[in-house]
Parts: structure tokens; sequence; C-alpha cells
């Protein structure tokens, strides 16, 4: 398997690096079609990036997360989720966070029984996680976020701009917010160390969001 050859193979030390670069390419996945402003045309040609970019049969040749994002992953304890934000905002708003137009959440929840998982083969979480991260990526690029980035490609006119925050905890959102979000979970993949799971809320029209007054066709999910 690509990756996994070049890794630890089989066993909890796999499974722990598979985990690891699962949340990796997910946050790189996120980041690519939606790219910060200021980091949007930096490219990484590095022998580490092209390892990592090799992972799950699923290159990426956007610039990869920063090293400031993916130091978030020292940080997790077992449960705790990686939150990534897409943020819609007006063009050189300093100090303005955005709109939450998009949240990514992806988490490996431990088994209640540390047993549980071990008669979870590395090599099929691993092929499980190939198709859980292109339902990601397919998913990623029919959500308005992604069409609205298209579009302001396109037209520098809008003058607004996407960013990203990535963090181990995400703001609670507001009842107004909330309400006005959708939410799609996806098909979750057993690990020796638990089950992994991601999921996204997201706003399924940007036509009321800081007066970007464009309508996008709702995502319906598969």
């Amino acid at each position: 398997m690509s990756g996994m050859s070049d890794s630890a193979g089989g066993g909890r030390a796999g499974a722990e690096l598979m985990v690891e670069q699962f949340h990796l390419k997910v946050l790189h996945a996120v980041r690519t079609p939606r790219p910060l402003a200021a980091a949007a045309a930096a490219a990484s040609s590095s022998s580490s990036f092209r390892r990592r970019d090799r992972w799950f049969h699923l290159p990426l040749h956007d610039p990869p997360p920063p090293p400031e994002a993916a130091d978030r992953l020292d940080e997790l304890v077992p449960g705790e989720p990686l939150v990534v934000d897409v943020l819609l905002s007006p063009a050189g708003s300093v100090g303005a966070r955005g709109e939450v137009v998009e949240r990514w959440t992806v988490a490996c929840e431990p088994w209640p029984d540390a047993a549980s998982g071990e008669e979870v083969a590395v090599n099929r979480a691993y092929k499980h996680c190939f198709t859980l991260l292109r339902s990601v990526y397919a998913a990623l690029r029919v959500l308005p976020a992604y069409r609205v980035f298209r579009l302001l490609c396109a037209n520098a006119s809008y003058n607004y701009e996407m960013g990203h925050h990535v963090d181990t905890f995400a703001e609670p959102f507001s009842r107004p917010q909330e309400a006005a979000m959708r939410s799609q979970r996806f098909v979750p993949v057993e690990t020796q160390l638990g089950r992994l799971v991601v999921s996204v809320h997201y706003l399924p029209s940007l036509a009321g969001v800081a007066a970007f007054n464009l309508e996008i066709t709702p995502f319906r999910p598969p």
C-alpha cells in the first residue's frame, strides 16, 4: 500500500501512524480547494511533503498544511477532534475572523474497551480510509463554499476571500447559526485505536452571508 509500505506497517504502531496521517490528509484536503489567501500561491516540494502525499493513494499537489496547523495533531488526546473552520470574509478585513461557512471535524473515537480493536487489521482499515477520504474529497467539490471559491477566483469584483481556522476546540454556533446549518456525517472507519469519524456542518446557501448575494444550489448528500 502506498504510504503504509514506507511506514511501520501493521500492528498498533502502524495503526497510530495511519490515524495521524489520516487527520493530516483530511486537513490538507479541506485546504486544497479552499486555500488561504496568503498561502494560495505558496508551493512546497520538500521530500517530507512528497512522502506524506502518497498516503491513501490520494495525491494532493497544493501546499500541505502549515506547520502550526499540523502541530495541532501533537496536542490531540484520544477522542479529541481536529476542527477546521472554513471562513468567508471581506478581502483585507484585518482582524476579522469571518463567517463560518463550513466546519469539518475529524476524530478517532477510542473503543470503550482497549481490547475491542485488537482484531482490526491495519491493512483493512487503511483500505476503508482510502474510501472515506474519497467521499470527503468528492463532497468538498459540491458544497457551496467550493463553488463560491471558484466564483471568487473568476471575478475579483466580489472582493471577498476565504480563510481557515484550525483547532482542537470548536466555538459553539449561535442558535441562528445552528439553525441555518446542514450536516453530513460520513461512514466511520474502524481501526485498532477506535473509530475514525468525519463530519461537516455547512451553509446550504451563502446568499445571506455578510451581504454575499449569490444563490448557490444546495448540496444533497449522495
